[in-house]
């Protein structure tokens, strides 16, 4: 493995991650502005976690605002609190790193009959921590940053539901890219009280520190009445596959979703 230094210095990058993130926080400011000023579409809330068998994962909370600008088109304007963890193989040792951090997006989302197509644009600001283990010591700064996204979920026929996402956190150089096929199993005109969804879905994340290839089912329940979206998702990872000894193990994650 290329040597990865626990204290990475911040200073250059960090000039440039801020500035990167200074322009997405613009260009999100403008898309806001510029939407016509059509009442509020809706609020959405969720949150979810993601971790695995080597003590590496990501939570996040966040709350959406929607502007409508028209029937097929809206605006959504997000914050998001998220906390980072991972750990990695390097020459001082096992070396951990926390990012706790905070980052708003904004963006145009469009909708129909065929499915929902978001892009969200905007910057971040992440407290990264790293140490040895070990060691008492570590050291902590601050990244600002890029952040982008980019999903979408299709309606395929009755009860197929394919979706893709991808996003990009600049502060910690992170992508996380996901694909997934749900299947509907109950409840096709929505009219019952639950709606019940099995699928399998595909991972890759990862940033110069460490790496990830995964894959799995999940199962997810649509509380009809309450608005009300639960997720549980699991499988087998593999961690570091550069490494002559890779990690494996299994991985789950929780999400919920809620729409006000």
């Amino acid at each position: 493995m290329a040597h990865r230094r626990a204290d990475r210095e911040p200073s250059g990058a960090l000039r440039l991650t801020f500035a990167g993130g200074c322009l997405a926080w613009l260009v999100s400011l403008v898309a806001l502005l510029a939407a016509p000023p059509h009442a509020l579409a809706g609020v959405e809330g969720f949150g979810g976690w993601e971790g695995d068998t080597h003590a590496q994962g990501y939570g996040y909370a966040a709350g959406t605002i929607l502007l409508r600008t028209s029937d097929a088109f809206s605006v959504p304007v997000r914050a998001t609190g998220s906390y980072l963890y991972y750990s990695f193989r390097d020459l001082p040792g096992e070396v951990r790193v926390r990012a706790p951090g905070v980052g708003i997006t904004a963006g145009p989302r469009a909708s129909g009959g065929w499915g929902t197509a978001t892009l969200l644009l905007g910057g971040e600001l992440r407290w990264e921590r790293r140490s040895v283990v070990g060691n008492p010591f570590g050291a902590s700064v601050a990244r600002a940053g890029f952040l982008a996204q980019a999903d979408a979920e299709l309606v395929w026929g009755k009860r197929m539901r394919p979706s893709i996402l991808v996003s990009y956190a600049g502060s910690a150089e992170y992508v996380y890219g996901r694909v997934a096929l749900r299947r509907q199993l109950s409840n096709l005109t929505w009219q019952g009280t639950t709606v019940w969804f099995a699928g399998v879905e595909a991972i890759a994340q990862g940033n110069s520190d460490t790496n990830a290839l995964q894959g799995g089912g999940l199962v997810e329940v649509n509380l009809v009445r309450a608005k009300l979206s639960i997720s549980v998702r699991a499988g087998y990872k593999e961690s570091d596959r550069s490494d002559p000894d890779p990690r494996q193990g299994g991985y789950a994650a929780g999400g919920l979703y809620h729409r006000f």
